[in-house]
């Protein structure tokens, strides 16, 4: 399912609306892996240098993720359990319905392994503690030697992620809603 300037909304890319990263933003989500359910909550802890930009540091129960908006485009150096170099782009709120690919190096506690990814944004609809919500729901495919990982997020204007959830070789790991933040 994270740098120094605090980021301005209104004066920032329209796009950053879509996730808005401001050190001490807080969101908690219904989290479900397996045979578990819980309540997790993930808060932007720090400012840091980030692919080349000012980006932040994301921590939660599973781990740490740096995410920074690069222009219009959100990009994650790390997700928990994973470093991408280059960073892999998740989001282009300019470009709703074009596809953007990535390829390089992915690095997980086990292996570095070369990886290549297909990013599929489009515009969605999507009903959550009974309030509809206008979204863009991006479908991130990663190939690594073999190993297939999905993960399709769906992000809210004002608020950031509603719901993720996370595939290895078709077999869901995990999935997270949206309970509470900015």
């Amino acid at each position: 399912m994270l740098l120094a300037p605090v980021l301005c909304i209104a004066c920032a890319p329209s796009g950053t609306r879509y996730f808005p990263l401001e050190v001490g933003h807080r969101w908690s989500y219904a989290v479900r892996g397996g045979f578990l359910s819980r309540v997790e909550d993930v808060q932007v802890v720090r400012s840091m240098s980030v692919a080349g930009t000012s980006g932040y540091e994301i921590r939660g129960p599973t781990g740490v993720s740096r995410l920074a908006w690069k222009g219009n485009v959100l990009v994650a150096e790390s997700l928990p359990g994973m470093r991408f170099s280059p960073p892999l782009p998740m989001l282009d709120p300019s470009h709703p319905t074009q596809a953007m690919l990535w390829k390089g190096l992915m690095t997980s506690p086990t292996a570095v392994l070369d990886a290549e990814a297909r990013i599929v944004p489009k515009a969605e609809k999507l009903t959550l503690g009974g309030r509809r919500y206008e979204t863009l729901h991006v479908a991130a495919t990663i190939r690594a030697e073999g190993r297939g990982i999905e993960i399709q997020t769906w992000f809210a204007p004002g608020i950031g992620i509603l719901r993720q959830e996370q595939r290895s070789n078709d077999n869901l790991v995990r999935s997270l809603e949206y309970l509470a933040g900015p």
